[in-house]
């Protein structure tokens, strides 16, 4: 009963232990507070701060002097912006920089070898590259506005400056003239303003100046020379000149000498052209008849070898053949004919023929016909023979005196007045006058030193005077060269000029 008891004691207070423990198990315990962090920054943080700072992006140009390159450019070894931006050339100008000859945008951080297409009119020996923010309308190049020059860590703006030299050259291809006229020259650069001059061809190489335009310093592109065509020959030289001299004042020979490369030579390429084939066409004016029984043909362009022929008149037109003589393709100037005087008409024809047949053989009729113009007709200008009143003839026993323009023999009269005539009936009969048509003017063949004139005869008529003396011929005078008037009566003489 006892140990009932106690066990009973026992029980009661496990239950009373549970239940306090129950009571508490719910709560959480408080833990114990920790000291706050501090921003103490470490020795790592330190150094990395320290990096970032080191590769912060400084604006920057490098740029090196050069040569002016192909097209006009300048190349900027290179640029580093701290954000979008523009590499912008400037011209110099009173020491520093001038106006702007060309820009190219440039990304953040480093742009290498930035080429920049430059105006080259406008540029000079010194140039700067200045670096401009992109701040405005993006992509957008806004000077004077928004996009303003750049600086560095300084605060001084961005822009050293270089040297650029343009190198001398000329670039040319075989062509046909340009509206038959003129030659196209593909690329020309020069150092400075000059002339670009283009020479026929004479002994291999460059011969007579044929036309030249000016040029710009830098590159000039299609540049068009008008030339004379009569001189060009299938090879020309495109030459460059300095302007040395007068500005805008070609002078060569002169201050203007030739330009040269970077090698010292000459710039001259040489190039082919396709001539076009001549027009054929004949130039003359009236003419007395020259020595020998000669014409000559002032101008003869024909577009193969052929032959200038002169015909005389017939029916209104050319009529027989009196000489010919052969001519060359292209221009011939001052062509001279012989021609056959027995045959001669007032009127003549100077007309064009091909040399179709045997080469350098004269063949019309047949092969050789007449030639024609651009507008299909028969090349044949006429002329008139100027046939002179007196004229200068002689003999070895006489020397010269005056003769008619059919080379008789010229005589005067010792007991005639000055211009007036005492020869009439039987005394005119064998003495007949030289007359001339009322009105006509007398003219003077070469080699006359004294005055040709008129004096009217009683009967009307008009006599033909030298120096105030009347003209007669001899009627026993046969042929030209007959002098057996000379000294008849002791007063009829021929006359000296």
């Amino acid at each position: 009963m006892y140990n009932q008891a106690r066990l009973t004691t026992l029980t009661v207070l496990f239950i009373w232990l549970g239940l306090f423990l129950a009571a508490c198990g719910g709560q959480t315990p408080t833990p114990t507070p920790r000291p706050a962090a501090t921003n103490t920054p470490t020795a790592e943080a330190e150094e990395t701060a320290a990096e970032e700072m080191e590769t912060a992006v400084t604006n920057a140009v490098t740029v090196a002097d050069q040569a002016l390159g192909a097209g006009n450019i300048v190349t900027i070894a290179n640029v580093t912006s701290d954000g979008a931006g523009w590499l912008v050339i400037h011209a110099q100008a009173d020491g520093g920089p001038g106006p702007i000859l060309g820009f190219a945008p440039v990304k953040p951080g480093n742009n290498e070898n930035v080429i920049v297409t430059i105006d080259t009119a406008g540029a000079t020996e010194t140039l700067y590259a200045m670096l401009h923010v992109d701040a405005g309308t993006a992509g957008t190049y806004e000077f004077p506005g928004d996009d303003v020059p750049a600086k560095d860590a300084n605060g001084s703006v961005v822009t050293p400056p270089f040297q650029v030299t343009i190198p001398n050259a000329v670039t040319v291809v075989d062509q046909d003239l340009v509206e038959g006229t003129a030659v196209s020259i593909a690329t020309v650069t020069s150092s400075g303003p000059g002339w670009l001059v283009i020479h026929a061809q004479a002994d291999g190489g460059p011969g007579p100046v044929i036309g030249y335009t000016p040029v710009a310093a830098g590159a000039n592109t299609d540049v068009m020379v008008e030339i004379d065509t009569a001189q060009a020959t299938e090879t020309l030289y495109a030459m460059l000149h300095v302007d040395a001299g007068t500005a805008g004042t070609y002078e060569f020979p002169g201050d203007d000498v030739p330009a040269k490369d970077a090698e010292g030579s000459v710039v001259t390429p040489s190039f082919q052209v396709t001539l076009p084939a001549p027009a054929n066409a004949v130039t003359v004016e009236d003419q007395p008849l020259g020595e020998g029984h000669t014409v000559t043909i002032a101008m003869i362009t024909s577009a193969e070898p052929g032959w200038l022929v002169i015909h005389a008149q017939a029916d209104g037109g050319p009529g027989p053949v009196i000489g010919f003589a052969p001519v060359m393709a292209g221009e011939n100037s001052d062509v001279v004919v012989e021609i056959d005087p027995a045959a001669t008409t007032d009127t003549l024809y100077a007309m064009l023929h091909i040399d179709a047949g045997t080469a350098g053989e004269y063949e019309f009729p047949g092969d050789d016909v007449p030639a024609v113009d651009a507008a299909g007709k028969v090349v044949t200008p006429p002329f008139n023979l100027i046939v002179p009143t007196v004229k200068l003839g002689g003999t070895e026993e006489l020397g010269a005196f005056l003769v008619a323009n059919n080379g008789m023999t010229l005589y005067l009269f010792g007991v005639d007045e000055p211009n007036k005539s005492t020869c009439y009936d039987e005394c005119a009969v064998a003495w007949p006058p030289l007359l001339i048509a009322e009105g006509e003017i007398p003219l003077a063949g070469d080699g006359l030193t004294g005055e040709l004139g008129v004096t009217e005869r009683d009967d009307g008529t008009f006599q033909v005077t030298y120096d105030g003396w009347p003209l007669y011929f001899w009627y026993e005078d046969e042929k030209p060269g007959d002098t057996l008037g000379q000294g008849v009566g002791d007063v009829w003489f021929v006359v000296e000029p």
